[in-house]
């Protein structure tokens, strides 16, 4: 069963990237909302204090007990959902739940935005290309611009993964975090704490709005579940961030679906549809979500697919993330030295994929019905994939349930 919590910061936030700050630049890059990889080490290490786990020095009393209790760089014995970053109720007990801004939506130039809109329109017939581009912009490129807000109300998505519109109102919202950018100077001595020359830098931090937070949901999934283990997370409090900043746990009550039946009848007779990322994804075939033949991949999956295929359309999307972060597991026995994990290349949240259905007829009511149960399937979901390679099935499924791959669908105007 899943159970919904926000962790809310006692302080400002920075999430680094992987670029290192000796990298010869005067500035520092800096994530947000945090990677699930980051969000789900303050999980396990909250879950392993309040089971009394670590000592006071840090390290862990016992490994192979931790390991029973919170899983390691192999086994992920939870399923998150998350973070996202959630604000303050308003007056009418609306939430504020904000997901990232899908890459196709434009508005137009100047000062009368009325609306936004879906970027892409079909390419004439007769326009032959050998890439698999079949969209191109709807309005000349002098004439619009991509939304500039990185993340977008729930509601909002919501209406425009369904419609491929947003009026005004839906664009009128402010995000409950302000970025600030603090000095930063390198120290070439750890223990003369001497500066480095040239090394004088501005760093990104976060500071959310108060009542603001992370929400997420968990579920645990061990085969084996210790006994008199506690997951309750309601009342914890953990270190997020690179510079390990507090925040709270509490329990709350959050409408995370982002599931419509409508659209999924209106896909159905257009045999159209488009993939947005929420957040960032792992996939077998790299960059895509599906390969050629990969919509049987789909582990989890309790309807039937048979004879259906995707055809990749366009993909608008930014160049891979990547994905790292300490292992616990392969650190020395003094502690002082913990290796990074293995990088993974994940494809950016917001990235947006334009699928054709194929392998079924649109005028039959039955096969329209069948294909529209199968979207409703995936929609809302954490993509998993079944493959004969376990090196890649262990990546997709171990991230999936760390938080990555997690999809809505919507139409293709």
């Amino acid at each position: 069963m899943m159970k919904t919590y926000i962790a809310k910061p006692f302080d400002v936030l920075f999430f680094r990237n992987n670029k290192p700050f000796s990298a010869g630049e005067w500035f520092t890059e800096g994530i947000f909302p945090p990677y699930p990889s980051t969000f789900q080490g303050l999980i396990r290490t909250a879950i392993l204090a309040h089971n009394d786990h670590i000592k006071d020095n840090g390290q862990l009393k016992n490994a192979i007990d931790s390991k029973n209790l919170v899983g390691d760089n192999c086994e992920f014995p939870f399923n998150i959902k998350g973070p996202y970053l959630h604000g303050a109720y308003d007056d009418k007990g609306h939430e504020d739940l904000f997901l990232p801004t899908p890459k196709d939506i434009v508005i137009p130039k100047g000062d009368n935005i009325d609306r936004a809109w879906q970027m892409g329109r079909e390419l004439d017939a007769s326009l032959k290309t050998d890439a698999p581009l079949r969209y191109t912009s709807e309005k000349p490129k002098d004439n619009f611009l991509h939304y500039a807000k990185e993340l977008i109300r729930k509601d909002s998505l919501k209406e425009y993964l369904r419609t491929g519109e947003l009026s005004i109102c839906h664009l009128e919202y402010d995000i409950p975090c302000e970025e600030e950018r603090h000095h930063g100077i390198a120290l070439s001595h750890e223990e003369t704490r001497t500066t480095r020359e040239g090394q004088f830098y501005l760093t990104p931090y976060n500071r959310l709005h108060p009542e603001a937070g992370f929400a997420f949901s968990i579920e645990t999934t061990h085969e084996n579940k210790p006994e008199d283990a506690d997951f309750n997370l309601n009342g914890l409090w953990g270190r997020l961030g690179s510079e390990a900043r507090g925040v709270a746990i509490e329990t709350a009550d959050i409408d995370f679906c982002m599931k419509d039946k409508c659209k999924y009848t209106e896909i159905a007779k257009m045999g159209l549809f488009k993939i947005v990322l929420l957040t960032p994804g792992i996939f077998p075939d790299g960059w895509r979500p599906f390969g050629d033949g990969q919509i049987s991949l789909l582990s989890d999956m309790n309807v039937d697919n048979t004879g259906l295929e995707l055809k990749l359309i366009t993909a608008i999307n930014e160049s891979p993330l990547s994905i790292s972060g300490y292992s616990m597991v392969a650190r020395s026995p003094n502690g002082r030295t913990i290796p990074l994990k293995k990088q993974i290349r994940a494809n950016p949240p917001g990235s947006v994929y334009y699928y054709k259905i194929e392998g079924y007829d649109k005028e039959d009511i039955d096969a329209r019905e069948k294909v529209a149960q199968w979207l409703e399937s995936i929609d809302d979901t954490k993509l998993k994939f079944s493959n004969s390679t376990r090196e890649t099935s262990h990546i997709n499924n171990y991230y999936a349930k760390m938080g990555f791959n997690h999809i809505a669908i919507g139409i293709v105007k």
